[in-house]
């Protein structure tokens, strides 16, 4: 914990009485210089044992610290003790009583209730069934301030276990937990509650995540408007490795992005252990510990801005001022007159709209709705009579519309508005396919959609490598894009390789992601860590590298076999080859056409074969 002087004061458990472990704590000055008794103060050396301190700032150049204690000698309770900025304890020597309830309560957190007391939060089983969450505030002077033995936070059927708190910015604290009340698996939850300790939102808690599979180990931080960001290790991919996901929620408990949350990281193998910070703008870095090189553990970060989105990537969700025209498939569309836009169809439409004091006063049959766009809502409506043929003299609100669709100079209308399809059209890739990329270059793919769901969609842009999804990808969540037309942005990038991106993969699915509306794949060539197209000589190394064979895409392979020129052909300027060594691809240029290659750097011998249609030539001049 900082100290707000530019050092910290750090606590522990401790072993050195030899018989049981007790609470320690230390203060180290920005050089890292110790500032209280060597090894450390006593906070508490109470009978048998007292284990899992948390800490926080008492806002003056102190710290109050909480613990599991298990002093009673029959059951483990919750103490705490301030101290000074010298190290000194100012509560009760060995701490105050936080909660003695009946059976277990253990591994509190705690957070500043920003007046120099604390608001502690911990795992309860004093119902003898489960574990459920209470808290209790104490102020400057370790006095408890809510009901002795703490307020009720959840106490759902079930586990709740693995606590997280921080402040809500008034006096209160938002507590996050991992919950087991589906009975089949973990999934994140929070409350609210205010300085008071009443509870703020749903009984219980609201739910963060409840995706499939489990959600555990989570992290949260303050939003810095009064809510939070939460952020977890999540299982929902396959139920045996974990990704990163995230979600924020506002004080009023709703949260902001993507149901069950959106993707931080979706890797391969595990990332675990989420940590985050807020950004000091309304999002959060998050770092976790991560497997995807299948070799060892490494560390990943990620920035997630206040609106959700990745790298400050915002997909493009709401209509302009001057409202998007609908789907192609709409064609029967009002010209509105009383606070709302009039319309002309486009060209590209086989309708348009007549603006004229015509007004059918009947829907005919075969026409079962009609889109219209709100402008005080900013967004597009349907309106479906119960009976087709009701009149449309009025539409909600008490305004009047004057409705006139011309189809090739008659007033017929085209076609039924429940014929719109689900769409994905228009797509720009940047930069275009073919391209060479390095590792974490961006490709940002642009499109349009139409759909006929109501709820709204979520639209994904995968890579793919020969039918699976390419390994060490990292790409956009989605937005809940809003019906029935628009526009919007995805991205990915590849971490490491080398490996081709053959295809992408364009996914539209509803809201919660239960179904699939539109699932289709577009041919691409994008290279990482492999030469270009363009490169036709390459290498079959002999001595630690790798052997390669050249990909479908490009024109030449290589001839694995014995021959081995000596010489590079006058009209090629240089030879592309992959050191296994430093996991690169590397060129070689000759300082004259036709050195020879028996050796290339570090003693190795290579032998070089590349053959085009069959033919032992060199095809091209090598870049």
């Amino acid at each position: 914990m900082i100290d707000g002087s530019g050092g910290a004061i750090i606590t522990w458990w401790d072993y050195r009485s030899g018989t049981y472990e007790d609470i320690y704590a230390q203060r180290v000055n920005p050089s890292g210089i110790t500032q209280w008794t060597a090894n450390g103060v006593a906070v508490c050396t109470a009978l048998k044992n007292q284990w899992y301190p948390a800490i926080v700032s008492d806002g003056s150049g102190g710290a109050i610290i909480t613990w599991t204690d298990s002093r009673s000698g029959t059951s483990n309770d919750i103490y705490a003790q301030r101290v000074n900025p010298s190290g000194i304890p100012q509560w009760t020597a060995n701490g105050v009583a936080v909660c003695t309830a009946s059976d277990r309560q253990k591994y509190p957190v705690v957070v500043s209730d920003g007046s120099g007391g604390a608001i502690i939060t911990w795992t309860d089983s004093r119902s003898g069934t489960s574990n459920d969450i209470y808290a209790q505030r104490v102020n400057a002077s370790g006095v408890p301030q809510w009901t002795a033995n703490g307020v009720a936070v959840c106490t759902a059927s079930d586990d709740q276990d693995e606590l997280a708190v921080v402040s809500d910015g008034s006096g209160g604290a938002i507590i996050t937990w991992q919950d087991r009340r589906s009975v089949t698996n973990y999934d994140v939850y929070a409350q609210r509650v205010n300085p008071s300790g009443v509870p703020q939102w749903t009984a219980n808690g609201i739910v963060v995540c409840a995706g499939s599979d489990d959600q555990e180990d989570h992290a949260v931080a303050s939003d810095g408007s009064g809510g939070a960001i939460i952020t977890w290790e999540d299982y929902r991919s396959d139920g045996t490795y974990s990704d990163i996901y995230a979600q924020r929620i506002n004080p009023s408990g709703v949260p902001q992005w993507t149901a069950n949350g959106i993707a931080v990281s979706t890797a391969s193998d595990d990332q675990w252990a989420p940590v985050i910070v807020n950004d000091g703008s309304g999002g959060a870095i998050i770092t976790w510990r991560d497997y995807r090189s299948g070799t060892n553990y490494d560390i990943y970060a990620q920035r997630v801005t206040a609106d959700g989105s990745l790298n400050g990537i915002v997909p493009t969700i709401t209509p302009p001022p001057t409202p998007t025209l609908p789907p192609s498939g709409i064609h029967a569309w009002p010209f509105c007159t009383a606070g709302f836009y009039p319309q002309h169809m486009p060209d590209s439409y086989t309708g348009e709209v007549v603006l004229g004091d015509l007004n059918p006063t009947a829907i005919p049959p075969e026409v079962q709705g009609v889109y219209w766009y709100d402008c005080s809502a900013s967004e597009w409506k349907f309106w479906a009579p119960g009976v087709p043929g009701t009149t449309l003299t009025t539409l909600g609100g008490g305004h009047t519309y004057d409705y006139m669709v011309s189809v090739t100079g008659s007033c017929d209308w085209e076609i039924p508005l429940n014929a719109m399809p689900n769409t994905i059209t228009d797509i720009e890739v940047s930069p275009p396919s073919p391209a060479q990329l390095d590792y974490g270059d961006r490709v940002d793919i642009t499109f349009d959609y139409t759909t006929d769901d109501p709820g709204g969609v979520r639209l994904w842009v995968r890579p793919y490598t020969d039918g699976s999804k390419t390994p060490d990808y990292g790409a956009h969540g989605s937005y809940l894009y809003p019906a029935y037309a628009g526009s919007g942005i995805g991205w990915f990038t590849i971490s490491s390789g080398p490996v081709e991106v053959d295809q992408l993969e364009f996914r539209m699915t509803n809201a919660d992601q239960s179904v699939t509306h539109l699932e289709f794949y577009i041919d691409v060539s994008y290279g990482y860590g492999v030469p270009p197209n363009d490169i036709h000589a390459w290498p079959f190394c002999t001595a630690g590298f790798y052997p390669q064979h050249m990909p479908d895409f490009y024109t030449g392979e290589v001839v694995l076999g014995d021959l081995n020129p000596t010489t590079i052909p006058p009209e090629v300027q240089g030879v592309y080859w992959y050191d296994c060594s430093t996991s690169d691809w590397k060129f070689w240029a000759p300082g004259v056409p036709g050195t020879t290659l028996t050796t290339l750097g570090g003693g190795h011998t290579y032998n070089y074969m590349v053959s085009v249609t069959s033919s032992c030539d060199w095809e091209i001049p090598l870049p």
